[in-house]
C-alpha cells in the first residue's frame, strides 16, 4: 500500500541522509520510525494507566500502613540505641 504524507523539505532531506547512512531506503526508515514512535506512546499510556492505578490504590489505603511503619520505627531506634558506639 502507498501512502502519501507531507514533510518540510529539510526535514525529508534529512531523514533521508539518516537511513542513507543507515543502509535504509525511505520507506525502511519510515517503518521503522512508526514502529518505534507506536511503542513508545503505547509504553506512555501503560505507564499513565499505572500511576493511576497507583494513585487510587494509595488514596485507598491511605493510612493503612500508619501501624507498620510506627512498628518498623521503633524496632529501628531500638536496635540503633543497642547499638551505639558500635563501629560500622
Amino acid at each position: 500500500m502507498k501512502v502519501a504524507i507531507s514533510l518540510p523539505l529539510d526535514l525529508l532531506e534529512h531523514f533521508d541522509s539518516v537511513a542513507a547512512r543507515a543502509g535504509l531506503n525511505r520507506s525502511e526508515f519510515f517503518r521503522a520510525a512508526g514502529v518505534r514512535l507506536a511503542a513508545d506512546l503505547e509504553v506512555g499510556e501503560l505507564t499513565q494507566a499505572i500511576d493511576a492505578y497507583l494513585d487510587r490504590r494509595s488514596e485507598a489505603t491511605a493510612g493503612a500502613d500508619d501501624d507498620l511503619i510506627q512498628d518498623v520505627t521503633r524496632h529501628s531506634r531500638a536496635r540503633l540505641a543497642a547499638t551505639e558506639g558500635e563501629e560500622w
